[in-house]
C-alpha cells in the first residue's frame, strides 16, 4: 500500500501522507487500519503455516518409517500363520414369521450388543491396538536404556570420529608439506601435485559415498577434500612459487565456489564449516614468516565474499561467527606483528572491506528470502563495527591528525542509515533489525561530534540528535528509539550542567562567578543554554503530541522532560543573575536573587491557576517559603538598605497578589479538588 502521489509506503493508518502532505479523507484512514490489521494477521498465519508444514513433513517421514516396519511385521505374521483355512460359518439368527404381506425378519437377540462410544470406545480401541502390537511385533520390547546406549555409540562412531579423522587427515597433509620442504624429499611440483591429487581423491570418494546412501560420511570427506585443495593452492603460490598470483587466485576462486556451491546444494552446514576452517587455517599452518600482506588480505577477502554469497541462500549463523572470528584474529595478529604507517592504505581499505562484508551478511538472507521475520545473528554487527572503527581510528590518528578520523565515523553512520532506509523499504516494517540499524547510525553520529567538534558544540549536537531520535521513534512507533532519545538528551543536559559550566565556561561553583568575567564566552554560553531549554521543551511537546505511539512510556518521558525543563531554567537563571550582579553590582546580588525567586514563584503559581494544576501551586508556595526565610535571615543582615527595601517591597506585592489569586479562583480550586476525589473514590 503506497501513497498515490509520491509512492511512499504507508505502514500505518494516517489522515495525511508524511512525505508529500496528500490528505486522505474519511473513511480512508479507517479502511487503511482494517487493511493493515488483516495484513498483520496474514503474515502471522503464513509464519504459522510454514512452521506447521515443517512439522507435518517430519511426521510424514516418521509415518513412512512405521509403515515400512509394520509391513515387514505383517509379512512375518502371515508366514508364521501358515496356509489360509476357510472360516467357520456363523449361525444365522432364526427368522420370525411376519404378518401377511410383510417380508420375514430375523428374531431379536436375547441380549442386544451395544457398540461402545465416547471415552469407553477410545479405551477399548487403545487396548486392542496395544494387544495387537504386542502380539505382532515382539521385537519392539527391547530395553530403552540399551537403545539409548546404542544410539549414542552409533552417533559417536558415525559423526564425531569421522569429523575428527578428517581434521587429523587435513593436518597430516599440512605437515607433510612442511616436512617434505624441510627434508627435500620431493621437488616442489611433486609435493603440490600429490596434495592436489589427494584432495581430488577425497572429493571423488565423498561424492561416491554420498550417492550410496551415506550422505554424512560422504559430505565430510568432501569437506576434507576442499580443505586439502586450499592447502595445495596456497602452497603452490606462496611457498614454492610454482605459478603466479593470477592463476593462484583463479584456482582458489574455483575451490571457494565449489565449497560454497556444494554446501548450498546439499544444505549441509558442516561441509561449509570444514571448508571454511581449512581455508582460514591455510595461511596459519603454511606461514613462512614473511609479510606478504597483499596476498593475505586478498585471500581473506575472497573467503569472506564466499561467506556473503552463502548468506543469500542459507542462514548459517555459526558459519558467519567462525568467519568473523578467524578474519579479525588474522588481521589483529598482522597489525601487531607487521603494520607500519607505510602500509596505511592497504591496511585500512581491506579492514573496511571486511567491515562491509560482516555488516551485510546478517541482512542478506533476511532481505532475499521472503517470509522471514527477523535477521538472525544480527548481533555480530556490534563487535564488527567497534573493532573496525577502533583499528581505523588508531591508524588515521597515527598517520594524520585526529580530526580526520571523523570521516570514518561519518561513513559508518551513512552506511547504517542507507541500510536502514533500504531495509525499511524492503520489509515494509520497523522491526528490530531496522531499529538496530538506526541505533548504529545514531551511535556513530554521536561519536563523530566529539571528534569533529569540541567543548559546548558537542552538547548542542547531542541535544539536537536526541530530538531527532525521539521524532523518529514516534514516527515508526518503536519504544527503544524513544528511550535512546531520552538517554541522549539526558547525557547532553548532564554534560552542560556539570562539565560545560565548569571546564568550558570556567565558573567558580562556590562563588557563582565566571573566573574570566561575566562576558567571557557569553554568546556561546547563551546559545548553549537556550539549546538546552529548547531541547527539553521540544522533547516534552513531541512526547505530548504523540502519546498514542507508546502506551504510558511517552507520558512518563514528557513528565521527566517538564521537570528537567523547570529545573534547568531555574538553575540557568540563578547562575546568570548572580554572576552578573557579582561582576557589576555585588552589594545587590542577594536582593536580586530574592527578586528572581519571587518572580519564578509568580510564574509557577500563574501556570498552576491557568492549567488548574495543584503541583505547580504547591511548588510555588514552597519557593515562596524559602524566599521568605532568605529575605528575613540573609537579606536583612547582608543587604544594604536600598536593595533591602526593593527586596521586601517586591516580595510583599507578590504575596498580596498571590492571595488575590486564591480569592479569585477559590471556587475553581474547590471544584477541581472535588472532581479529583470523586475519581479516586472506589464505586
Amino acid at each position: 500500500m503506497k501513497c498515490p502521489r509520491c509512492q511512499t509506503p504507508l505502514t500505518r493508518a494516517v489522515a495525511r501522507c508524511g512525505q508529500c502532505g496528500l490528505d486522505f479523507p474519511e473513511p480512508l484512514p479507517q479502511k487503511m487500519a482494517v487493511y493493515l490489521d488483516l495484513k498483520a494477521q496474514v503474515d502471522y498465519l503464513q509464519t504459522l503455516s510454514q512452521h506447521y508444514q515443517n512439522s507435518l513433513l517430519k511426521v510424514q517421514q516418521r509415518l513412512t518409517q512405521w509403515q515400512n516396519l509394520l509391513a515387514g511385521d505383517l509379512r512375518r505374521t502371515l508366514l508364521a500363520a501358515g496356509p489360509a483355512t476357510a472360516p467357520a460359518e456363523e449361525p444365522r439368527p432364526p427368522v420370525t414369521p411376519s404378518p401377511a404381506g410383510a417380508p420375514p425378519r430375523p428374531a431379536a437377540p436375547e441380549e442386544p450388543v451395544v457398540a461402545p462410544s465416547g471415552p469407553a470406545a477410545a479405551q477399548t480401541v487403545s487396548a486392542d491396538i496395544s494387544r495387537a502390537s504386542t502380539a505382532a511385533a515382539p521385537s519392539f520390547t527391547a530395553a530403552p536404556a540399551r537403545r539409548d546406549h546404542a544410539g549414542l555409540e552409533i552417533k559417536l562412531g558415525q559423526k564425531v570420529i569421522l569429523i575428527v579423522g578428517v581434521v587429523v587427515m587435513v593436518f597430516a597433509v599440512a605437515y607433510f608439506l612442511k616436512y617434505s620442504f624441510d627434508q627435500g624429499w620431493v621437488g616442489p611440483a611433486g609435493r603440490v601435485a600429490a596434495v592436489f591429487f589427494w584432495g581430488a581423491v577425497l572429493l571423488a570418494a565423498g561424492e561416491g559415498f554420498r550417492r550410496k546412501a551415506f550422505p554424512v560420511f560422504g559430505l565430510c570427506l568432501v569437506g576434507g577434500g576442499i580443505a586439502v585443495l586450499y592447502f595445495a593452492s596456497f602452497a603452490g603460490f606462496q611457498i614454492y612459487e610454482l605459478f603466479g598470483q593470477e592463476p593462484a587466485f583463479g584456482i582458489m576462486v574455483l575451490i571457494t565456489l565449489l565449497a560454497a556451491s556444494l554446501a548450498v546444494i546439499h544444505d549441509n552446514l558442516w561441509l561449509a564449516v570444514l571448508g571454511l576452517v581449512g581455508g582460514f587455517m591455510t595461511p596459519i599452518l603454511l606461514s613462512t614468516g614473511t609479510d606478504n600482506y597483499m596476498v593475505l588480505f586478498s585471500y581473506l577477502t575472497l573467503l569472506n565474499l564466499a561467506l556473503l554469497g552463502i548468506a543469500f541462500w542459507r542462514r548459517w549463523t555459526l558459519l558467519n561467527v567462525l568467519g568473523f572470528f578467524f578474519t579479525y584474529v588474522l588481521y589483529t595478529a598482522w597489525v601487531f606483528s607487521h603494520y607500519t604507517s607505510v602500509k596505511f592504505w592497504p591496511a585500512i581499505i581491506f579492514l573496511n572491506v571486511f567491515y562491509l562484508i560482516y555488516t551485510l551478511i546478517p541482512l542478506a538472507y533476511h532481505w532475499f528470502s521472503p517470509g522471514r521475520a527477523s535477521a538472525a545473528g544480527f548481533w555480530i554487527t556490534i563487535p564488527n563495527s567497534f573493532i573496525a572503527f577502533g583499528f581505523s581510528y588508531a591508524m588515521v590518528a597515527d598517520r594524520f591528525e585526529q580530526d580526520w578520523a571523523c570521516l570514518i565515523s561519518l561513513a559508518y553512520a551513512f552506511i547504517f542509515l542507507l541500510l536502514a532506509t533500504f531495509h525499511y523499504r524492503r520489509v515494509q516494517s520497523a522491526d528490530n533489525s531496522f531499529v538496530l540499524l538506526l541505533s548504529k547510525a545514531s551511535l556513530f553520529l554521536i561519536i563523530t561530534i566529539p571528534i569533529l567538534f569540541s567543548e559546548h558544540w558537542v552538547t548542542i549536537f547531542w541535544l539536537i540528535q536526541g530530538l531527532m531520535l525521539l521524532w523518529l521513534g514516534t514516527y515508526v512507533r518503536r519504544p527503544a528509539l524513544m528511550v535512546a532519545a531520552a538517554l541522549l538528551v539526558l547525557i547532553g543536559v548532564t554534560k552542560f550542567a556539570f562539565y560545560d559550566y565548569t571546564f568550558v565556561f570556567d565558573i567558580n561553583v562556590f562563588e557563582m562567578m565566571f573566573r574570566k568575567g561575566y562576558t567571557h564566552l557569553l554568546d556561546s554560553r547563551l546559545v548553549t543554554s537556550v539549546t538546552v531549554l529548547a531541547a527539553l521543551f521540544g522533547f516534552a511537546a513531541l512526547a505530548r503530541r504523540h502519546r498514542e505511539s507508546a502506551t504510558g512510556l511517552l507520558e512518563v518521558l514528557r513528565i521527566l522532560a517538564v521537570i528537567g525543563f523547570g529545573m534547568m531554567f531555574f538553575i540557568i537563571l540563578n547562575i546568570e543573575t548572580v554572576a552578573f550582579f557579582e561582576d557589576y553590582l555585588p552589594r545587590a546580588s542577594l536582593a536580586a536573587l530574592s527578586v528572581l525567586w519571587t518572580l519564578f514563584s509568580v510564574g509557577l503559581i500563574v501556570k498552576g491557576f491557568l492549567a488548574n494544576n495543584v503541583v505547580y501551586r504547591i511548588l510555588s508556595m514552597g519557593l515562596f517559603v524559602v524566599t521568605l526565610f532568605k529575605v528575613f535571615l540573609l537579606d536583612m543582615a547582608e543587604v544594604s538598605t536600598p536593595y533591602r527595601i526593593i527586596s521586601f517591597f517586591v516580595l510583599g506585592i507578590v504575596l498580596v497578589g498571590v492571595s488575590y489569586l486564591y480569592h479569585r479562583y477559590r471556587d475553581k480550586i474547590i471544584r477541581s479538588v472535588a472532581q479529583l476525589g470523586q475519581k479516586e473514590t472506589p464505586e
